[in-house]
């Protein structure tokens, strides 16, 4: 992997309303060896912006109608789809956490075919991948997501999409370094 553009600064001492934030994060695996130190060290070069950002992240994260294995399947898909290694090794443990399997995992990096996944999460992945792709949602697909989801969903799922393409965009465009106790996780390019 190339250098960082942006060396990831120290987190200590991390602005102390970030600190309350991070801690309303629902997961165990994005705390201790596996935490994201080099986004959140990235993202400290705007450092007014960072604690407004992740309560923002929190505040989406804990109150969507998408239940954490949902949010799981989206962001992992969405770490495919913008080719972030950083996002997906960082997911794997959280997704796994939450019950996403290996064979779902491949089916994410695959592309998920009919069948691959209950009908709810379908369709949440396939507006992820029009919102993504497109940046929009046809009447057809909207109908069909519009079976299985309700407005809250739809509205929760931008807010999920948008905030990691923000995480996307930083670490590829900066190219923040994999901390080293996720080097032997499962990367993007494993074996479907």
């Amino acid at each position: 992997m190339p250098p960082p553009r942006l060396p990831p600064l120290p987190l200590d001492p991390l602005p102390p309303a970030c600190g309350a934030w991070l801690d309303a994060l629902p997961r165990n695996a994005l705390v201790g060896r596996l935490a994201p130190v080099n986004v959140l060290g990235t993202l400290l070069y705007a450092p007014t912006v960072l604690p407004d950002f992740l309560r923002y992240w929190s505040a989406a994260k804990t109150q969507l109608t998408l239940s954490f294995r949902e949010q799981e399947l989206v962001i992992l898909r969405l770490a495919v789809l913008h080719r972030c290694d950083y996002i997906w090794r960082h997911h794997v443990p959280v997704a796994a956490e939450y019950g996403v399997t290996a064979v779902e995992r491949a089916a994410l990096r695959a592309g998920p075919a009919p069948g691959d996944f209950p009908p709810r999460e379908t369709a949440l992945l396939a507006l992820t991948e029009a919102f993504q792709r497109a940046g929009a949602v046809e009447d057809a697909g909207w109908a069909r997501a519009a079976a299985d989801l309700t407005a809250a969903d739809i509205v929760g799922l931008i807010h999920l999409v948008a905030q990691y393409q923000v995480f996307a965009l930083v670490n590829n465009v900066l190219r923040v370094p994999l901390e080293p106790a996720l080097r032997p996780l499962e990367g993007l390019d494993a074996a479907a």
